[in-house]
């Protein structure tokens, strides 16, 4: 098998995914935001972000950690309702390479 470079890496579509949440265990704990780049040969192609309503208590060491308040999450989104927009950026990465695009 040939050896993957770093040009060839680069060259794909790709998605970087950074998530808080209220705390370390998945099923005690929620998603207070959600941010994704998307990059095609090495370049930003798009960026989005947005906070998470846990609908419940951010603990004041995750505060302390994110910078992420109650007050900041009171009127966002669903998890639900992020989680229906988010597949929308892989998606078009993955179109966008399926359409011209090679490894």
């Amino acid at each position: 098998m040939d050896p993957v470079s770093a040009s060839s890496v680069w060259s794909a579509p790709l998605a970087f995914v950074d998530v808080e949440t209220t705390g370390g265990h998945p099923a005690w704990h929620r998603v207070t935001e959600v941010a994704i780049v998307t990059m095609r040969d090495g370049r930003i192609e798009e960026e989005w972000s947005t906070l998470v309503n846990p609908g419940q208590a951010i603990p004041p060491t995750i505060q302390a950690l994110t910078g992420i308040t109650p007050d900041m999450v009171r009127e966002a989104p669903r998890f639900e309702e992020v989680a229906a927009v988010a597949p929308g950026f892989f998606d078009r990465a993955v179109n966008h390479h399926e359409s011209g695009g090679s490894f």
